[in-house]
């Protein structure tokens, strides 16, 4: 094992663990002297449940998922950062940043699926960071505090984490979590983000689907599917919907005449969405601001996991079409059962799930199957939006496939971005023109 780790090692110049502390040492004596103008970090990086891919997929995917990780590690990270290896599902990295966001963006971008065979492997990561313009004297502390911070990231499922002398001292539970949510709440310190839907013939944004964002100074970037399961467990959902449909409410009434047109998406799982008394309240706080519930879409997420029965769901479905508001089904094609509930639900819009879009440009079975599904949503007459396109070449496959008025969502068009700051429906790949009307 030792022998094929400094192959790997020396395939993709990839420092030692020896190395790490040599390098370290030297930073540790440079940097704390000077003022940086930027954050110069250590991580460490962990694949979760590295044994269950080797267990579901082979050593050779395994194998396969750290060199195209590595391959990952090595683009994103600017050329002045030092990457190194420290065990079999462990890199060590020195890096400088600017900002947390950067950070988030990094992350995301290493969690791309990764293609093997006819599948492609998920995977989780975990990274414990320390700033190193702190003054930290030896090596093994930037190791235990990395590490202190690492194991916090994981037991909250958090992305990343940054080591604070809080931590040294106790250890979050999600009952901790919990609070800072409750306080955070309150003080109206979660944020949302917007990312556009551009109709992919002329460019224009149809619509913006509203994520929920909280920066916490301890814990970081929650994760939101954390968000979702901290109130879930201790009855929060309704007012964590609340809470953004309210953000929502007061950012539009005060810049509606900028967004005249465009419609905005509100997600939902499914406890939430079959909720009357929360939708009902919703639709009051709709009333109260003025605007238009035509609008707002209602987008149902986790749909195989409805607690209710189907013909339920249909009922309240159908109530909620009469009160003016749109329904989409999101992530279409990534369950069992999304295909019986398109047979039985009337809904407005089907959102194509970017698993079924991620490889299509070199994986000619997947694409057909993308273009039957499309067809088969153009057929039943319903709004079709492909999620996850991320290059020039999946942007163009799908356009060659030739049905009217597809929307698309990805990074390719645009990234995620606060509503503050007023540029979330920017595209990098649609421009400003009279062809391209941009919000």
């Amino acid at each position: 094992m030792q022998t094929l780790q400094r192959n790997f090692n020396q395939l993709y110049q990839i420092g030692s663990r020896d190395d790490l502390f040599k390098d370290l040492d030297i930073r540790l004596n440079i940097e704390q002297r000077v003022d940086l103008g930027f954050s110069l970090s250590f991580a460490i990086l962990k694949i979760n449940k590295f044994n269950k891919i080797i267990n579901n997929f082979g050593r050779k995917a395994a194998d396969y998922v750290l060199s195209t990780l590595a391959e990952r590690l090595i683009e994103a990270l600017q050329e002045d950062a030092s990457l190194y290896r420290l065990n079999q599902e462990e890199f060590g990295i020195i890096f400088k940043h600017q900002s947390m966001d950067e950070i988030n963006q990094f992350v995301k971008f290493l969690l791309q699926p990764i293609p093997y065979g006819h599948d492609f492997v998920d995977f989780q990561l975990s990274l414990g960071l320390v700033d190193l313009t702190t003054q930290i004297k030896k090596h093994s502390e930037v190791l235990r505090r990395a590490d202190i911070a690492l194991k916090l990231a994981k037991s909250a499922a958090l992305s990343w984490q940054y080591f604070n002398h809080h931590l040294d001292y106790f250890t979050h539970t999600d009952r901790d979590m919990f609070i800072e949510l409750e306080k955070a709440m309150d003080n109206n310190l979660l944020h949302l983000a917007g990312q556009p839907i551009f109709n992919l013939d002329t460019g224009e944004v149809i619509m913006v689907e509203i994520l929920l964002r909280w920066q916490h100074v301890e814990y970081g970037a929650v994760n939101p599917t954390k968000i979702i399961e901290l109130a879930s467990k201790n009855g929060y959902l309704s007012k964590v919907a609340l809470y953004v449909a309210k953000q929502l409410l007061i950012f539009l009434n005060n810049n509606d005449e900028l967004y005249q047109g465009v419609s905005f998406a509100l997600n939902f799982n499914m406890p939430q969405i079959i909720n009357v008394t929360l939708i009902q309240a919703l639709l009051t706080s709709f009333d109260e601001f003025g605007i238009d519930k035509s609008r707002f879409i209602f987008e149902a997420t986790e749909i195989d996991s409805s607690p209710v029965s189907l013909e339920n769901v249909v009922n309240h479905f159908k109530w909620i079409k009469q009160q003016g508001i749109k329904i989409a089904i999101d992530d279409f094609g990534s369950g069992y059962s999304t295909l019986n509930y398109v047979n039985n639900l009337d809904v407005d819009i089907i959102k194509i799930d970017r698993s079924l879009v991620c490889d299509i440009e070199t994986r000619t079975r997947k694409l057909e199957t993308l273009i039957a599904l499309l067809q088969l949503c153009h057929k039943l007459g319903v709004i079709i939006v492909v999620e996850g396109v991320e290059n020039l070449s999946q942007h163009n496959l799908i356009k060659d496939i030739g049905i009217a008025d597809i929307l698309v969502q990805g990074y390719f068009y645009a990234k995620p971005s606060s509503l503050k700051e007023q540029t979330f429906c920017d595209s990098t790949y649609f421009k400003k023109s009279e062809s391209y009307h941009l919000c």
